[in-house]
């Protein structure tokens, strides 16, 4: 038998990782499109066929030598054939199964600007004037997870990164909404990020917990451990907890949570993040610990003293060889006037994956008794992301349905801004997808890295 190539499909965040050729990555598409050349033409005698595999479990697919072959841990096989012949053909097929891509407004095909960064209004502010100044049209302004950033980069306590805010000192509501105002009047948009995961309140400081978070544990909307205690991973802002998109109050609970964000800023689409859904830690991390919330993950972030980030743009330090320079000795500075913040030490949920221990007489459904090639530490299904285990409130495993989270996510936005703007189509784009996404988001394709050993 030849070389055998496979891809795996397991939903997991990457940026940790470096994208390898046929890894798993964010979302899982199991279907394949297969063109072939009959009598040695290329312009004629050729057919084109599909086949998908409608199935939410991991997998892996290998392509033999004559035949393509699926392993799959769960689930049903419910496979559907796309007969063509033609290309077009075959993508209309596919499309009635999954649904029509959705149509966006006219002006998200416009000129975006977004970059982690822009750490107070001021910024953004500049950023909008550079492009008019210069004369280049620009449609949308995005802001990532800085916007939450409660106070300035001295206090790392005061950290939050939490969904539905903005840091009341550095985007007040009030210059926010001023500055909201002059873009729209100027037929401009503004997207904002919004992470998977939900501050879970250290419950010694019960002033802390946002309503949205009151409210939702009061309406029971988070995914459950086996034993329907809440499941507490560990996210951005801390210990965090996650939706149950098969919850009986979920959408009516995430579309009030977008609706009071609006009053706050007015947005004009989403930006989903961290939807796979991640997180930090293995497992129920925080179940039992939440006294200990550590309130910002348990490592630097860029941006913060230590860990400023001086090559921006890319290449800056082969144009800018003297500045960069500069640059590069000011970081070394930096750093070593910078001792480690305590603030960071706090959680200890990133202790390394041990090498798991399987017992063939158990089922362990993080360890399953094939492993498919997961990319992540040991190829444990629970790493970088919510575990297996985790369970709905209608007794169904994230085992079985952990590749569509992202997709019901994305339904429930879709939903969400439905009711926020009547009349109105959404614009979303999502990180985790699955077949049937387009038809309420878009997509984008995550922070992955490539590393280049020719540089000069």
């Amino acid at each position: 038998m030849g070389k055998v190539y496979g891809v795996s499909r397991w939903n997991t965040n990457c940026s940790d990782v470096a994208d390898s050729i046929d890894a798993n990555i964010y979302g899982s598409h199991p279907v394949y499109f297969h063109h072939k050349y009959t009598n040695g033409s290329r312009g004629r005698n050729h057919s084109t066929h599909a086949v998908y595999l409608r199935n939410t479990n991991g997998m892996d697919i290998l392509m033999r030598d004559s035949y393509l072959q699926y392993r799959v841990i769960g689930g049903i096989f419910d496979l559907y054939f796309y007969t063509g012949p033609s290309p077009q053909d075959v993508v209309q097929q596919y499309v009635t199964s999954i649904g029509l891509p959705t149509m966006h407004q006219y002006w998200t095909l416009g000129f975006h600007q977004c970059r982690w960064g822009y750490h107070n209004i001021s910024y953004l502010e500049d950023v909008v004037q550079g492009y008019r100044d210069a004369n280049v049209p620009l449609e949308t302004i995005w802001t990532d997870i800085d916007c939450k950033i409660l106070g300035v980069f001295v206090n790392l306590d005061m950290y939050e990164y939490r969904d539905w805010t903005l840091d009341p000192i550095s985007f007040t509501p009030a210059n926010f909404s001023k500055f909201l105002q002059a873009i729209h009047a100027n037929n401009q948009h503004w997207i904002p990020i919004h992470d998977a995961a939900i501050y879970h309140p250290n419950p010694n400081n019960a002033s802390d917990a946002e309503d949205y978070f009151t409210a939702g544990d009061e309406q029971k909307v988070w995914l459950l451990n086996p034993d329907n205690s809440t499941y507490i991973g560990d996210v951005w802002p801390g210990y965090t907890v996650f939706p149950d998109w098969l919850a009986n109050n979920t959408q009516s609970w995430w579309t009030e949570g977008f609706r009071n964000f609006s009053m706050i800023a007015d947005f004009d689409g989403i930006w989903l993040d961290m939807n796979e859904a991640s997180s930090f830690c293995v497992g129920s991390c925080g179940t039992g610990n939440v006294t200990q919330n550590p309130v910002h993950p348990p490592f630097p972030l860029n941006g913060e003293p230590g860990e400023v980030i001086y090559d921006y743009p890319e290449g800056f330090n082969l144009t800018n060889a003297t500045e960069a320079a500069s640059a590069s000795a000011g970081s070394a500075s930096q750093v070593a006037a910078t001792s480690t913040p305590s603030s960071l030490s706090i959680s200890t949920t990133m202790a390394a994956t041990p090498t798991p221990t399987i017992d063939p007489t158990i089922e362990n459904i993080n360890y399953p008794p094939y492993a498919i090639n997961h990319q992540q530490g040991n190829h444990d299904l629970a790493v970088h992301a919510v575990s297996p285990n985790a369970t709905h409130h209608d007794g169904t495993l994230e085992y079985n349905i952990h590749n569509i989270w992202g997709y019901r996510e994305s339904v429930a936005t879709y939903n969400a801004l439905i009711d926020h703007h009547p009349g109105i189509r959404p614009f979303i784009i999502a990180r985790s997808t699955f077949p049937g996404s387009g038809a309420v988001s878009g997509h984008w394709g995550g922070k992955q890295f490539l590393v280049r050993s020719d540089l000069r």
